[in-house]
């Protein structure tokens, strides 16, 4: 089986791109004007594409399109409180609702947003979080990505991993 998979490149800030690779393995890219993309996601339809704008305290979102395209860019959620650091990764259940691992201090945490954009709360975490996704036989474990101590140059050196059941069940119609 063939799959079309969105990336980020987010190693430089200011000239950070989204790429859309089809199943054929030709990658295009498709947005070039987000400051830092970090975290991607498609909505269980498929029909948005959400990403975290690492410096920002917006998720944006975007209209998914024929052949990967994507149009009608737009601040989808505000993350709440300390918001310097942004959103990283993301996951997403099947209600919709959006997942974001932030770098924030207050509140320190997996902040958690409805398929309209609404801000619903924060899952708390002792660090602040790089990564999330639902796993397990029934995707009704969340495993959370701590950051860990950071060492010479600012480098993270150990990470935290939590996991964390919920009554929510991740979206199973693919990996992720």
């Amino acid at each position: 089986i063939l799959y079309s998979v969105y990336i980020t490149d987010g190693t430089t800030p200011k000239i950070s791109g989204v790429y859309y690779i089809n199943s054929a393995g030709v990658m295009k890219e498709i947005a070039n004007d987000i400051e830092l993309a970090n975290g991607i996601l498609l909505s269980p339809d498929e029909k948005t594409l959400y990403i975290s704008n690492t410096p920002s305290e917006f998720l944006l979102a975007y209209d998914v399109g024929p052949n990967g395209t994507i149009s009608n860019r737009r601040n989808f959620a505000r993350l709440e409180g300390d918001t310097h650091n942004g959103g990283d990764g993301l996951a997403i259940d099947s209600a919709g609702r959006l997942y974001v691992a932030t770098n924030n201090n207050k509140p320190l945490g997996i902040q958690v947003f409805s398929a309209q954009g609404q801000y619903l709360g924060t899952i708390p975490t002792p660090r602040p979080t790089t990564s999330v996704a639902f796993a397990g036989p029934d995707k009704k474990t969340l495993f959370i990505v701590g950051r860990g101590a950071e060492g010479p140059g600012n480098q993270q050196w150990a990470r935290s991993i939590y996991k964390v059941s919920t009554i929510a069940q991740g979206y199973l119609g693919r990996a992720k």
